[in-house]
């Protein structure tokens, strides 16, 4: 009996001893992670492509067709501009699906 409460709490101990070593492992491991100051790089201002050669041409056109429409300055020569494209734009989750409606 005396030999079987020494390896049970032997084995108890190994055990209880493995487990603390994992969680203090894994916390300084984590923790010169989370003390480390982030680092954020600046964000880049964006190009903005004057003729746009470089654009493929469906993209060009849809480019040119919104130019069009935003220098008009009216927000419905929008309309045929976003029915013109396959995919339409979702401008809201819960709100309306016109996007010209939305804008509104």
């Amino acid at each position: 009996m005396i030999c079987r409460k020494r390896i049970s709490t032997t084995v108890r101990l190994s055990v209880i001893l493995r487990l603390a070593t994992t969680v203090v492992a894994s916390l300084l491991w984590a923790l010169p992670a989370a003390a480390a100051p982030k680092k954020s790089n600046p964000p880049r201002p964006a190009q903005i492509v004057a003729n746009g050669p470089k654009l493929p041409a469906p993209v060009a056109r849809m480019r040119a067709a919104i130019m069009e429409a935003a220098r008009t300055g009216d927000v419905e020569a929008m309309r045929p501009v976003l029915e013109s494209n396959e995919l339409k734009p979702l401008v809201s989750h819960d709100g309306p699906q016109d996007a010209i409606a939305f804008w509104k």
